[in-house]
């Protein structure tokens, strides 16, 4: 989206843009960058601009004169399309009211903070374009996920409020998962034992005490594994989501396929919006949830001793 605004913008000039040093970084000739920093941006266009700056013929004073008669008149000779030029040219409007405010006010450095600015602002707006597709690709990705593992929230909560026994073991299967730390404390640790690897690599007795240590870690690794995919088969026999339905056997043997159809579309349309709130929206409410199990704790204790 980034190399279409350029190109649909520049035209012509994308090319000189996409290929500046400062912006294009390891990308390919012609292609644009994944990011782009506003500041560099902004000085990339302005640094474009400057290229058409005549400088002196006298070699004692060989510098462009930066000020905003001279970038307006380079303007003009620029390869920017004329949609551009004029913006460029509004910008240079506003610099030299700018200096008749505040004499100290550096020409180019505020030129190039206009540009910046639109940038940034330009970014907003595709970052709005940008996730309004994600919405419309995480919709399907969840129609399809639900769907094919027939994730009922309807049933879902049907059953649980059914089964108290089978709900007890899922809100301590989750409690746990939001509570345990142990793969990043394991992923931190072999972090910090590879680091000494590289400091001391010259050092036989360290390479294989770091060597041992990393392979203990990568065995601790493995029973918090075993324990994750326990936890899996847990939440797995106590959760009733897949295919075939019995649900669905039953409303059939009954006659009553409208009804449940009705329900199952409800059941699998809540499922399929609670997807599209994404992940970090259920880790936050998850923590949440944990940290006030966690605050009542003590309470409850103080109650079961005060019985």
């Amino acid at each position: 989206m980034l190399e279409k605004w350029i190109k649909t913008t520049f035209e012509d000039a994308a090319s000189s843009i996409s290929d500046h040093v400062m912006l294009n970084g390891m990308s390919p000739k012609g292609k644009t960058a994944h990011y782009m920093n506003g500041k560099s941006f902004g000085r990339t266009i302005a640094e474009l601009v400057y290229a058409s700056i005549e400088k002196p013929q006298s070699s004692s004073s060989a510098i462009r004169t930066l000020d905003a008669f001279s970038i307006d008149a380079a303007i003009g000779k620029s390869k920017f399309p004329e949609t551009v030029k004029k913006l460029l040219h509004t910008f240079v409007s506003k610099t030299h009211a700018q200096k008749k405010l505040d004499d100290a006010t550096n020409e180019a450095m505020h030129f190039e903070e206009q540009i910046e600015h639109w940038f940034d602002s330009i970014m907003e707006r595709l970052t709005g374009h940008y996730k309004r597709k994600t919405v419309l690709y995480t919709f399907i990705f969840a129609t399809i996920t639900t769907v094919a593992l027939n994730v009922d929230s309807l049933q879902l909560a049907s059953y649980l409020y059914n089964n108290p026994d089978a709900r007890q073991k899922l809100a301590n299967a989750s409690y746990n998962a939001a509570q345990d730390t142990s793969y990043v404390n394991k992923v931190t640790a072999i972090q910090q034992k590879a680091s000494v690897l590289i400091k001391d690599s010259a050092a036989g007795d360290t390479v294989k005490k770091v060597a041992q240590s990393l392979n203990q870690v990568v065995a601790e690794m493995k029973v918090q594994k075993a324990n994750m995919d326990k936890t899996i088969a847990t939440m797995s026999m106590n959760i009733p989501i897949g295919w075939p339905d019995k649900e669905y056997a039953l409303a059939t043997k009954n006659c009553s396929s409208c009804w449940f159809i009705l329900k199952k579309t409800g059941g699998l349309l809540m499922t399929i919006l609670a997807i599209c709130l994404g992940a970090p929206f259920w880790f936050d409410v998850l923590g949440k949830v944990a940290n006030l199990r966690s605050s009542l704790k003590p309470a409850d204790k103080e109650e079961k001793k005060t019985k």
